[in-house]
């Protein structure tokens, strides 16, 4: 319920009451960590985790650090859509160009056209019954997380577009129906084994969809269309438009629906709130500086709302409402409780308002104007400074005196005392003190005093404690009242501290006392003064005191840095980390466990029940990126964006490492600084705000990288040692011994190298054996029959206008001819890169067929496709040779399978099966069959544990032919 209230207030525009609730913003954009300030989404996953996507590349946002995972990822990982988390906790990005992304926490995994996606240019993603729905440019493809294969639902006789493009999703009464940008609504039926869609209405132009409390909203180019439910799947037209131009995400918050638009050029976009058919926009009174807002996230664990913007990055809203500031349209002074409500003092006067910040009743400065004896001659303008209660009545101290104010907001009477604060006896009369220390006047309630120059001057304020009233004096330092008779602490020994700026007493009676220079006190009247506790200048932030004010067993003291809460020896701190602004503070007052700020804006409320009690330790240190020499370091030991290795060895050349890190920590993270040092016998840095180490040089040796953690808000520490570095030893100290062992060597090596040149020049001519070879069967691959084929059937599509495709096989050409060069001057290549580059020559060779064989790639479940390497361009071959001889114009339905099978824990085998014409009498087919053979035969002779033995063909006229490979593992 507490909660519920809070954000209730959150989007109250109380313009009636000439306030607003203020919400300050951080912001992220490319002044700071981005690189480009067009959001296209964000997303917070299930570990509380914040993904961004710009327009360029996207991040991370974990324990408030920004990380460009494009950096430490894919670099084709850009342009990103959407984000969705599956059931299975991974992350997938769909980007608008490069198709989709699938990352596990170590390590990304990619998706395509290639295998089977209907397009690489991805709209939207929604997990749904086990099964990711991927919204497509081209049409829907469905990813079963189960199988690991794609379902691609026939939709063509439902297109009246070019593009069948997929804009949302929206799941409604157990059914999943998806939006089309311009074809209508569809429903995904249950059977999804053989996938069919039903076409629900007709619609265009729409940006996304939301279902919410009966009823369902969609976007437009210039509205909101919000149809009934029953309404919308009945295909009517009635529905009630809503003037929010673009909107591009629907978010369910507090009972009604926060809506992101982009608008237009003339500034009609921004956050809006809806609830049924009513809107207004939000957020105006906050720092938000853009009018084109793409998305919206929510993270309820720490309460922040994530507003991303396409000009100006993302902003960042604070929630957690144990803070609140109120702006008002005149300066506010002070704030005190009156009966129920709560008075506050403005620039133009007394305002009495409600719990709830509402204003009930007022007093105009005017009033008080007319109530200063008006004969007066004119003086300085009317300025009121602060307020005090006493007994029944509220006193006004202004620059002009004291006015006394009856609960009913009535003047009472006006008494000439300018810039004192009113000092009150016993029985709640207000004693005329001297005002300052050139005022000869001794006149206190009429009677005669003998302090000689001791006189209460530049009193700041007084506070009563049964019946006796102290008082503080900047000049004198404190005195105190009672019956009549006027006490000096410093002549008569018992406080000898001149210079008070600030007292006031808390629950046990005692006197909190600031002083100028020595810092704040808490004193016992009844035992003499005796100090309770004291708080020195070092233990406070500021230096300043601008008040005090106790709570319970807490001293509260609002200084230049902040609002410090000092418990014990413990100490919390409110600044410019949880908004607030502490250069314009002026008074505070507890009232019903809140404390109330006063300042040139307005107000603070903090609510002091969970404000300062919630448990803040820091929890850790998790590096994420470390350069040597300015080189990234150790990316395949990321986990989630952060390295799991505690230790990393450097090679004698290193110079220079820098280092970065996060810190686990739920308060927050603006109040923590940090220090680092590479030994306990090394000094601690110079204390910094950068989460990042940097050590112009390593020298050699062992070391252990520390960070100390200092926390300025609650003054705790801690440190952590959080990595081992080895520098290798230099070679210099072994040089000398190293060139006495070459000097007696050098003899023997002469006599050898007579020896072993034979043997040299064998080897170089076997090498030079082996690598033409290799060149050969680079030509065989490469043939110009292959290369004019392949560019005759682009041509083909260039010359019938079909420039899509045209242009995709022409880059598939292109991709397939530098994975050739780049293949064939390695020995060994990881087996994934050799499916790729099977995948992609198959698509070539199939253009002059039109696609008409058919053939699968079958990887046994077992195999780990990254980690196994087989020999290069070894399979290939065999791949041309059922393109070039198994078929032909008149083969029936031609069609072959590449399986890759584990044999053992060391042995796997690729099984090639056609269904081709087998052997044939043709002299040029055994010719080009065998000298391939032969090539593929040769390579693998010249590999270690490798021979020409782990080649099987067999074959038979009219039936097709099988090859088997055997590859070590």
């Amino acid at each position: 319920m507490r909660f519920s209230f809070r954000l209730i207030l959150l989007f109250l525009m109380c313009f009636a009451s000439a306030n607003a609730q203020y919400l300050p913003v951080q912001i992220h954009n490319i002044n700071k960590e981005l690189t480009n300030n067009q959001i296209n989404k964000i997303k917070v996953d299930s570990k509380k985790n914040v993904w961004i996507a710009t327009g360029l590349d996207t991040y991370i946002v974990s324990n408030e650090v920004v990380k460009n995972i494009t950096k430490l990822g894919p670099s084709k990982l850009l342009d990103c859509n959407d984000i969705l988390e599956d059931s299975e906790g991974k992350i997938w990005f769909a980007t608008n160009r490069n198709g989709i992304f699938i990352y596990d926490g170590v390590q990304f995994k990619h998706l395509s056209i290639i295998d089977g996606l209907v397009s690489n240019k991805i709209n939207s993603l929604k997990v749904y019954n086990s099964k990711v729905f991927i919204g497509t440019q081209n049409g829907l493809s469905i990813y079963d997380l189960k199988s690991k294969t794609f379902i691609n639902p026939n939709y063509k006789h439902f297109q009246n577009s070019k593009y069948f493009s997929v804009v949302d999703f929206m799941e409604l009464d157990n059914r999943l129906y998806f939006a089309t940008q311009r074809d209508g609504l569809f429903k995904i039926t249950d059977d999804y084994r053989n996938i069919r869609m039903v076409k629900i209405r007709n619609h265009t132009n729409v940006f996304c969809l939301y279902k919410y409390k009966g009823l369902i909203y969609e976007s437009h180019e210039n509205y909101i269309a919000v149809y009934q439910v029953n309404d919308y799947f009945l295909n009517k037209g009635e529905h009630v438009k809503i003037p929010i131009k673009k909107a591009l995400k629907f978010l369910d918050y507090n009972d009604k629906i926060l809506v992101a638009s982009v608008g237009d050029q003339n500034d009609t976009g921004g956050v809006f709130e809806v609830d049924g058919f009513k809107y207004k926009r939000i957020l105006e009174d906050s720092e938000l500086d853009s009018y084109s807002i793409s998305s919206l996230a929510f993270n309820d664990a720490n309460q922040t709302l994530f507003i991303g913007s396409r000009d100006q990055g993302v902003y960042t809203l604070d929630l957690n409402k144990d803070i609140t500031y109120y702006v008002t349209k005149d300066h506010n002074q002070d704030i005190v409780a009156l009966e129920n409500n709560l008075l506050f003092l403005t620039s133009n006067g007394l305002v009495l308002k409600d719990k709830n910040q509402v204003e009930l009743k007022s007093l105009k400065k005017s009033s008080f104007e007319a109530s200063i004896n008006s004969n007066k001659e004119e003086s300085l303008p009317l300025e009121f400074l602060k307020l005090y209660k006493n007994k029944n009545f509220v006193y006004v101290r202004s620059n002009q005196g004291i006015f006394q104010i009856a609960p009913n907001l009535q003047i009472v009477k006006f008494i000439e005392l300018p810039n004192q604060p009113p000092v009150f006896d016993s029985k709640g009369n207000i004693m005329n003190v001297v005002r300052s220390s050139s005022d000869r006047s001794d006149d206190l309630l009429g009677k005669k005093w003998n302090l000689k120059n001791k006189k209460p001057s530049f009193l700041f304020n007084a506070v009563e404690i049964g019946t006796t009233t102290y008082m503080a004096s900047l000049d004198f330092g404190l005195y105190s009242f009672r019956e009549g008779n006027l006490y000096s602490m410093i002549l008569s020994k018992k406080w000898e501290n001149y210079k008070i700026k600030r007292i006031d007493k808390n629950s046990s009676g005692n006197l909190i006392v600031a002083t100028v220079s020595d810092g704040v006190y808490e004193l016992d009247p009844q035992r003499n003064f005796k100090i309770v506790k004291s708080i020195k200048p070092t233990d406070l932030l500021g230096k300043n005191v601008k008040f005090i004010t106790p709570y319970k067993n807490i001293v509260i003291v609002g200084t230049e840095a902040g609002v410090e809460f000092l418990i014990n020896n413990n100490r919390f701190v409110f600044n410019k980390a949880f908004s607030i602004d502490s250069r314009l503070l002026k008074n505070a007052n507890v009232i019903d466990d809140k404390l109330y700020i006063s300042n040139h804006k307005g107000y603070y409320i903090v609510d002091l029940k969970n404000a300062y009690e919630q448990k803040r330790e820091i929890g850790g240190i998790n590096l994420y990126e470390i350069d040597v020499n300015g080189e990234p370091q150790h990316l395949q030991d990321l986990h989630w964006f952060n390295l799991k290795k505690s230790n990393i060895k450097l090679d004698d050349d290193s110079k220079s490492l820098n280092a970065k890190f996060e810190v686990i920590y739920p308060g927050n993270q603006e109040n923590l600084r940090f220090q680092y040092r590479l030994s306990e016998d090394d000094p601690w840095s110079v204390m910094t705000k950068k989460r990042e180490v940097f050590f112009n040089y390593l020298k050699e040796g062992n070391h252990e990288l520390e960070i100390r953690v200092v926390d300025l808000g609650n003054n705790a520490t801690k440190d952590f040692k959080i990595l081992d570095i080895k520098v290798k030893r230099t070679l210099s100290v072994w040089f000398w011994i190293t060139l006495l062992l070459l000097s007696a060597l050098s003899y023997f090596g002469y006599q050898w190298y007579k020896g072993f040149k034979l043997k040299e020049q064998n080897d170089f001519e076997n090498k030079l054996m082996v690598e033409k070879q290799k060149f050969t069967l680079l030509l065989q691959l490469l043939n110009p029959h292959f290369i004019f084929n392949s560019i005759n059937s682009i041509q083909y599509f260039i010359l019938n206008n079909e420039i899509d495709k045209s242009l995709k096989y022409l880059g598939e050409f292109a991709r397939m001819l530098r994975m050739t060069l780049g293949n064939s001057s390695k020995d060994f290549i990881e087996l994934d890169k050799e499916i790729e580059y099977l995948h992609s020559y198959i698509a070539i060779e199939n253009l002059r067929f039109n696609f008409r064989i058919q053939y699968e790639i079958d990887l046994d479940p077992e195999i780990d496709d990254c980690f196994i390497k087989i020999p290069s361009m070894v399979i290939q071959p065999f791949v041309e040779n059922i393109f070039v001889h198994a078929f032909d114009d008149f083969s029936i339905n031609p069609k072959f399978s590449i399986k890759f099978r584990l044999i053992n824990e060391h042995l796997m085998s690729c099984v090639l099966e056609d269904n081709g014409k087998g052997v044939v009498k043709n002299h040029n087919y055994k010719q080009h069959k065998i000298k391939g053979i032969d090539l593929v035969k040769t390579k693998l002779d010249s590999l270690d544990d490798y021979s020409s033995q782990d080649v099987q063909l067999l074959h038979e006229e009219g039936v097709g032919t099988k090859v088997i490979l055997k590859f070590k593992i």
